[in-house]
């Protein structure tokens, strides 16, 4: 079973939240584009993600199949979805996200949240898949800070939204690095059994998934996703996670003026960030780490706290009232 991670709050929160998401903090590890048919066992036109950064009960994150015009903005025509997390997840965790059934599962089996909109219908003749911030929906070349990861299956990108299974590439993204192409078209992908280790941490971890060459292919029949091949959450050290998580307080939460931050172990501070539920950030500090924070010019409303160290990234809620 996979150890989730519970973050420590003062109160609990009992409204929804949307995504905190930036470029890059999912990739894709599989996908299967066959009918039923071909299909032995596991869920029909169903894709994988890799979540590469903690993930907290209420988050949402969107898909769409639309392509994506040159000149900016989504193709209409075809399906998006929104997935609702119920659990926290950590880092490393696969999500499947299937049509039929319509639902989405961890690598456990679990039933990972509640998908509203509907399925993505995958063309056995190539297709695409955006992900992207459903409180930040992209919108033209110019709004693009939304996106968060994509995946082509059709071979090279397109110079242009021009049907259902072509797409052009948002300038944010960069195959290798927040994205992927497979190419030739192929049916099914997934990274393969050979790459399941070759990485050492999340930001390794996300040039292995988003690296063509280090996935399989497989025309005819769809793999089984439901049992992912990788164990990425176990390489990245789940334990030690937990224990970084559980060394950070912050409160009092509600804050009004001065947030404190406790460590009850040593960490190596890179940068912390207070970002707005759009995603903004809206205050930084790298170097001269003085605390507490004053957050008395803050509207009200709900806040994160990312706090790098460690090479790893922890996030904290807190309410400035």
């Amino acid at each position: 079973m996979i150890k989730k991670i519970f973050f420590l709050f003062i109160f609990t929160l009992t409204f929804n939240l949307n995504a905190q998401w930036s470029l890059g903090d999912i990739a894709f590890s599989a996908y299967g584009c066959e009918t039923s048919t071909n299909t032995p066992s596991g869920p029909v036109d169903a894709f994988t993600i890799v979540l590469l950064r903690n993930v907290l009960d209420k988050e949402q994150i969107a898909f769409t199949e639309n392509g994506w015009f040159s000149t900016g903005g989504f193709r209409s025509g075809e399906n998006t979805c929104t997935l609702e997390f119920t659990s926290n997840y950590a880092e490393g965790t696969q999500i499947i996200i299937s049509a039929d059934p319509f639902e989405a599962r961890d690598q456990d089996g679990l039933l990972a949240g509640n998908l509203t909109g509907s399925a993505l219908s995958l063309a056995t003749g190539g297709d695409q898949i955006f992900a992207y911030n459903p409180a930040n929906i992209p919108t033209s070349n110019a709004n693009q800070s939304g996106f968060i990861a994509a995946i082509h299956m059709n071979g090279s990108w397109d110079a242009d939204a021009t049907s259902a299974t072509t797409s052009a590439k948002p300038s944010v993204f960069t195959d290798g690095t927040n994205s992927i192409s497979i190419n030739p078209e192929v049916d099914n992908a997934r990274v393969s059994t050979g790459n399941c280790s070759n990485f050492t941490d999340v930001a390794t971890l996300r040039t292995l998934l988003n690296t063509a060459s280090n996935w399989e292919t497989n025309n005819d029949t769809a793999y089984n996703q439901s049992t992912p091949v990788c164990d990425f959450v176990q390489i990245l050290g789940v334990e030690d996670l937990n224990s970084l998580v559980q060394a950070i307080t912050v409160y009092p939460n509600p804050v009004s003026s001065q947030l404190k931050i406790k460590f009850s172990q040593n960490i190596n501070l890179a940068s912390i960030k207070i970002v707005d539920i759009r995603g903004k950030m809206i205050k930084e500090v790298k170097e001269n780490f003085n605390f507490p924070i004053n957050v008395e010019s803050l509207s009200n409303g709900l806040y994160l706290l990312q706090i790098e160290g460690g090479n790893r990234i922890i996030t904290k809620k807190f309410i400035k009232s």
